[in-house]
């Protein structure tokens, strides 16, 4: 043993020295990573704490509208940009897009927050901007820029109603709130962090993504550029016409997928991936989640629509009474 010793101590006390560097430092890493994360973390709260509100929760105060109407034709496109609120669409009568905010606070200002329409050659934006500590405020300018927003702890929450003529290209975005999308005939654009999507549209390239939310969308007419259905936490259904030509690419990650449609699968059938063509192929339909179920049905099937519940609330069970007991025959 002291023979050993004297050969290989040079390499056990420089091991020994390398592993303790090794540990110190992944330690000094370790508490240098959570302590970023944790003032991430607290920043965010700090910063964005109140945006997680419900836009009709009960004690909330409603009002300050604002309006704006515009002409667009069918090559231009109306951008709406929100950070804490649902945003609606639906189907114009004329030329004449029309846009609705209203607004629901409890204790911030609701003047903290502007309404900022920006027209262009392409369209027309419209954001929400949220006042910055000092006097600033975000930006909002063409082709949908939307440069963050400020307000610490502020409760203001905004719902936009869009109403959109035929063939109107439409992008949406917001952090916290649902989106709702009826008659969209060009293409669409639909993003939120947090909320459910509903969606019903035709004619145009649609593109659909949420990262807290479940997605629920009827199909019309696929454009060239297919449709992409996206979400990580929540389950997708898909509703798609008779006859369609198109390809499908359907996968979830923990729930299962299931297609009541004549698929004709490409390679292996897997439970939580479906690869193939609907009639003659076509447009691709991506549909993808990290937990939760994917359903593609025909259209006009019975599908039981749920009420997109936004931010996270779900409404308690509703409990029948128990069945009154037989009654006794008599003595």
């Amino acid at each position: 043993m002291r023979n050993f010793w004297l050969k290989w101590r040079r390499e056990i006390i420089r091991g020994g020295l390398l592993f303790v560097a090794v540990v110190a430092i992944g330690l000094w890493v370790t508490n240098l990573v959570r302590g970023g994360r944790e003032r991430m973390v607290s920043e965010f709260k700090d910063r964005f704490g109140a945006f997680s509100v419900n836009f009709d929760a009960p004690g909330r105060l409603h009002g300050d509208i604002w309006q704006w109407r515009g002409v667009l034709s069918p090559a231009q496109t109306i951008r709406i940009r929100n950070a804490n609120g649902p945003i609606s669409v639906e189907r114009a009568d004329g030329d004449r897009a029309e846009v609705r905010v209203e607004k629901s606070w409890q204790r911030s200002a609701p003047q903290s927050v502007h309404l900022v329409a920006v027209p262009s050659t392409s369209g027309v934006t419209i954001c929400a901007l949220w006042e910055r500590g000092g006097g600033g405020e975000a930006g909002c300018g063409p082709e949908g820029n939307y440069q963050g927003f400020g307000g610490r702890r502020n409760d203001v929450a905004v719902r936009f109603t869009v109403r959109v003529p035929k063939g109107v290209a439409v992008d949406l975005s917001t952090m916290n709130g649902a989106l709702q999308i009826t008659g969209v005939t060009a293409s669409l654009n639909a993003a939120t962090l947090n909320g459910g999507i509903q969606v019903e549209a035709a004619g145009g390239p649609v593109t659909v993504k949420t990262v807290n939310g479940g997605i629920e969308a009827a199909l019309g007419a696929l454009a060239p550029g297919g449709a992409r259905l996206e979400t990580v936490n929540g389950g997708v259904t898909v509703q798609l016409p008779e006859h369609l030509n198109a390809t499908l690419d359907a996968e979830s990650v923990v729930g299962r997928v299931e297609a009541e449609l004549p698929v004709q699968v490409t390679g292996t059938v897997d439970p939580k991936h479906i690869h193939g063509t609907l009639g003659a192929g076509g447009p691709t339909v991506h549909v993808s989640t990290v937990n939760g179920e994917i359903r593609l049905v025909q259209m006009g099937m019975a599908v039981p629509v749920k009420e997109i519940q936004p931010h996270g609330r779900h409404p308690r069970p509703v409990v029948p009474p128990p069945p009154p007991p037989p009654a006794q025959p008599p003595r």
